[in-house]
């Protein structure tokens, strides 16, 4: 239901966000098609050099703007090497940013700000990891998936 979703939405609507939460499980661990598309990129041992490369540049320099500006160099080195992630959204019709840090909050708030005034459906691939910060989660990730039944404080 949510390709055929996805299929229909450059044709029904001119604006809409949607958001790609990568955190390397679904419910449980990922397969299929896309998971492996996803996972070949993500692996490919000239993107994890290029994504080296890219925080030594910015360790060196520092700085906001040379983060943006590396990170610039290394999806435009990413798209000519590598097949680009965006090319099954962009071929339904979302134009695709991304992958940026889903735990970077002012990047996130600037992302989606700057996302709000698009006249196109687009798509915003977020890395995170699952759990962050909650280690009954962290230690049994697919205990977790869903928001009802955990608390972090023990009952009392």
């Amino acid at each position: 239901m949510t390709y055929e979703a996805l299929n229909n939405v450059a044709e029904q609507t001119k604006r809409l966000i949607v958001v790609l939460n990568d955190n390397e499980w679904s419910i449980a661990r990922n397969v299929g098609a896309i998971a492996t598309y996803f996972s070949r990129i993500s692996t490919h041992p000239a993107y994890a050099h290029l994504h080296e490369k890219a925080e030594q540049f910015i360790e060196k320099l520092g700085g906001r703007a040379v983060k943006d500006f590396a990170h610039r160099v290394e999806t435009g080195m990413k798209n000519l090497i590598l097949p680009s992630g965006s090319v099954i959204f962009e071929e339904l019709g979302l134009r695709y940013y991304g992958p940026i840090d889903g735990h970077d909050i002012p990047l996130l708030i600037r992302t989606f700000e700057f996302l709000k005034t698009q006249n196109e459906p687009v798509i915003l691939h977020i890395l995170t990891q699952k759990g962050r910060g909650f280690a009954p989660a962290l230690e049994k990730p697919d205990k977790f998936h869903g928001s009802g039944g955990s608390s972090p404080r023990p009952a009392r």
